[in-house]
């Protein structure tokens, strides 16, 4: 650095000459190449006669325009948000932002944001620490410790140390130590409680159809035959409650633990056409070939909720709750299943004859077995719900289902469900041979299965799940039986008709993954982005207002603050060549063996900070910057305090 340009047009800019012998020394003594005849004169109003807005603004120039880009990024981000978090819809225009993309794209523009905003507060208070030493009017000048803790150079842990020592608690001190934190909510608080959810785009035809579930109705027994019910349990009743084409977990409230819960929208399979036949399946025809799902929206549902019985619950009656069923001699096998009425739910047992029993093929004389206390039990309960369902089209499994109405509890009858095990599991008069064969044949695997997981494989409540699917299987069969009498009645008058809150509609699209999160967390964001904004551009408004303007700067802090000492200014006399309140202060500071953040907050402590105009014309066309800092005297000192007392 061959000079330092002392001239009254003096740019606070670092100037690197050619001559790289000239050393800047630890001590930061600048390398003199003779003094300026330059002098100052004390001209406190020559700058401010002559500013305007557009002086005063071009010091801020870098900050306010990235206040600025702020205000229109917090717009069109929070524009953003409100899309994919408040409306959850992952679709802007042509574009369709799935979980990946949102997720990738919420880490980069939040963390930018943060970046961004941190950059305004920290130029913020840089500005704000010269506009308040400007200050003419009541207490001239800044608190001095003030005045170093909002300085760039100035870190975090140095200014928690300075805090204390500022006379009366100031916030700006406390904004500069939230920066860390402020960066860091904005980078981070939109990934909360963030998930992937699924999210149907419709594009496909839309028709009408009836869908749903619903609870058992019995008229159709009569026109079912024995053997196509038992079928349909032998089926259904090992995993109808984690099979995906039929049922999905469903959350009830207050039921965790050994308490399940599962939904039965329907299925694909059995929705069906709106046509004069009830028998054409959505997929016949080919219109759904071209999409990837299909959604039935707002369909009639059941949720079914199994809790364990109560703790105080009585043992069956095996006379007038439990009723056994026995296959033919030559099988040798049974089950018992037992019902009682709890209020609109039922309870539920079952038994099996045991492995001894069937092995002396002794199962027909139910009191060597069906006597015993039943430890396999349930509780049901069922509510009434509508939902949409998206169905896969391809392997027709469900992949979301999203409730449409409140639950409503449904009185579960245990005479109703009685009467479905008798026609299941008893040969009802005008059976033939192969109903008889079926039925048979359903009892033995029954039986064999809770032989194996009672007996054998003890270690998993199987038994306890096959219970279950035995109460659900009902359920699902509910429109299916409806179905079947339509399709194979041939008299009229046997027919069913569906009954019309069946009616809904199904649309063609594809499903993608979305990101999702709380809401609440989105309007946080938003309302505290909108916040940091206004106020920051309602600080930079008030700095503007000042007739002072704030000095021009170079980014070279270190050069900034030397060029605003009176004594370094070239050609400085009198007092300017020697000032006396950052000479005491250097005093005070190397007195003090501990040289810390702590021991300088101590020396800055009763001093004021004031930025003084010393200049002779100050105008729009001025590229120099004549402002001067100013030290005063430790002021403890000129009452005669004790070091004590300071």
């Amino acid at each position: 650095m061959e000079h330092l340009n002392t001239s009254p047009y003096f740019e606070n800019e670092a100037c690197f000459m050619s001559n790289t012998d000239v050393k800047l020394s630890l001590d930061l003594k600048l390398p003199e190449d003779g003094a300026s005849t330059f002098n100052y004169k004390d001209e406190e109003h020559s700058q401010v006669a002559n500013s305007t807005l557009r002086s005063r603004s071009r010091s801020v120039w870098g900050p306010l325009l990235a206040w600025v880009g702020s205000l229109g990024f917090t717009i069109l981000y929070a524009l953003f948000i409100y899309q994919i978090f408040i409306l959850a819809d992952p679709t802007v225009g042509s574009w369709v932002f799935d979980a990946s993309l949102t997720n990738l794209l919420l880490s980069i523009f939040s963390q930018l944001y943060g970046m961004l905003l941190g950059f305004i507060l920290r130029a913020l208070l840089d500005a704000l620490r010269w506009s308040l030493a400007a200050r003419e009017s009541g207490s001239k000048g800044v608190s001095a410790a003030l005045f170093f803790q909002l300085s760039p150079a100035t870190d975090i842990f140095s200014t928690l140390q300075m805090v204390p020592d500022v006379a009366i608690p100031n916030p700006w001190g406390f904004v500069k130590l939230a920066l860390p934190l402020i960066g860091l909510g904005f980078g981070s608080v939109l990934k909360f409680q963030g998930s992937f959810e699924y999210h149907f785009i419709p594009q496909g035809p839309t028709i009408n159809v009836f869908s749903g579930t619903l609870p058992p109705d019995l008229s159709p027994l009569g026109h079912i035959p024995g053997s196509y019910m038992a079928g349909f349990f032998d089926t259904w009743s090992q995993h109808l409650m984690s099979y995906q084409r039929y049922s999905s977990p469903w959350p009830v409230s207050d039921c965790h633990g050994k308490c399940a819960s599962i939904f039965l929208p329907g299925s694909i399979e059995t929705t069906r056409k709106v046509t004069s036949k009830l028998s054409d399946t959505v997929l016949q025809g080919g219109l759904f070939n071209a999409v990837d799902s299909i959604r039935v929206a707002s369909a009639p549902g059941v949720a079914v909720r199994f809790d364990p019985v109560p703790n105080d619950f009585k043992p069956f009656d095996m006379d007038t709750e439990c009723r056994t069923y026995l296959t033919n001699p030559e099988l040798n096998d049974g089950i018992q299943l037992c019902l009682r009425q709890v209020g609109s739910s039922i309870a539920a047992g079952w038994n099996a004859c045991t492995t001894v029993v069937e092995y002396l093929k002794r199962c027909n004389d139910t009191d060597t077995w069906a006597r015993a206390p039943v430890t396999t039990t349930t509780m049901m309960a069922m509510y009434r719900q509508n939902a949409t369902t998206v169905y896969d089209r391809h392997d027709l499994s469900i992949r979301n289902i999203v409730a449409t109405s409140s639950p409503a509890l449904y009185h579960t009858a245990a005479a109703d469900m009685s009467r479905i095990w008798n026609y299941t599991f008893r040969s009802m008069e005008g059976a033939d041979a192969f109903d008889l064969a079926v039925i048979n044949l359903n009892i033995k695997k029954m039986a064999w299965k809770y032989r194996a997981y009672t007996e054998f494989f003890p270690d998993h409540d199987t038994p306890v799940e096959l219970l279950r699917n035995v109460l659900a299987v009902p359920i699902q069969f509910s429109v299916a039986a409806l179905q079947y009498v339509n399709y194979t009645a041939a008299d009229p008058t046997h027919k069913r008709p569906f009954p019309s809150e069946l009616r809904t509609t199904a649309t063609g699209g594809y499903s993608i993954k979305r990101y999702a999160g709380p809401a609440w967390v989105a309007w946080t964001f938003i309302a505290a982005g909108a916040a940091v904004v206004v106020a920051t551009g309602a600080c930079f408004a008030w700095i503007l207002a000042q007739q002072r303007p704030v000095p021009r700067k170079s980014g070279v802090g270190e050069v900034d603050f030397m060029s605003k000492l009176p004594g370094l200014r070239g050609g400085a006399s009198g007092t300017d060549a020697c000032p006396d309140g950052f000479e005491e202060f250097i005093a005070d500071v190397q007195k003090n063996p501990k040289y810390s953040a702590r021991s300088i907050s101590k020396a800055l402590r009763r001093r004021r900070v004031r930025l003084s105009a010393k200049g002779q014309h100050y105008d729009d066309s001025t590229t120099g910057d004549l402002s001067v800092l100013q030290l005063s005297p430790n002021k403890s000192r000129e009452i005669g305090l004790g070091p004590s007392e300071r």
